[in-house]
């Protein structure tokens, strides 16, 4: 097994584990009574954007790159930052920012004013699995894996408007709140 996958497999948790001492971590005191341990959680990965905390379902995310110089696409739609040659394969990186409300500044990956140092060192592009094909999300900064049971999540509030079709629901976690996106919807 490689280094990574050994790395990788710590963020998973295995029922046949000892104890519960780890799940205390990902899960918090409070959840740890008989009825949580067999209640099933899913893993989302969290990301950062304009410093407001998001995931996503794990199985939605295929890979996650470095940001790097994108090819333009002239004329192509304002969401859609520029399209990434990924070893071959090409695909569309949007900005999401606009569709969340967060800001309407497209980061200047393409075209003849694509600069790398105008965007924070910790920025990715996830690339998702899409409803129609695979793309990328342009996001500030990752995270990690989140373990989440379906019994801590709350459903969206009716305050999120034009962009609640594409939030599944929200959790606390510690002293922050993370909203949980359908990946098929917010690149709509």
């Amino acid at each position: 097994m490689s280094r990574f996958n050994r790395l990788l497999e710590r963020f998973f948790y295995h029922p046949e584990e000892e104890g519960t001492e780890g799940l205390e971590a990902s899960l918090g005191p409070e959840t740890l009574g008989a009825a949580g341990v067999t209640e099933s959680a899913d893993y989302y990965l969290g990301f950062v954007l304009e410093s407001q905390s998001y995931a996503v379902p794990i199985y939605e995310v295929r890979e996650i790159v470095r940001a790097r110089i994108l090819t333009e696409v002239p004329g192509g739609p304002k969401d859609v930052i520029g399209i990434l040659n990924l070893r071959g394969e090409i695909l569309p990186v949007y900005n999401v920012k606009p569709r969340l409300r967060l800001s309407a500044v497209t980061p200047q990956l393409a075209g003849p004013t694509a600069d790398l140092n105008t965007i924070p060192k910790p920025a990715r592009i996830l690339v998702v699995h899409g409803r129609n094909c695979d793309c990328g999300i342009f996001v500030d900064k990752v995270i990690g894996v989140i373990r989440l049971r379906r019994s801590e999540i709350e459903s969206p509030s009716s305050g999120f408007d034009n962009e609640r079709d594409c939030v599944l629901g929200s959790v606390r976690l510690d002293d922050s709140v993370v909203m949980l996106l359908n990946v098929n919807l917010v690149v709509e």
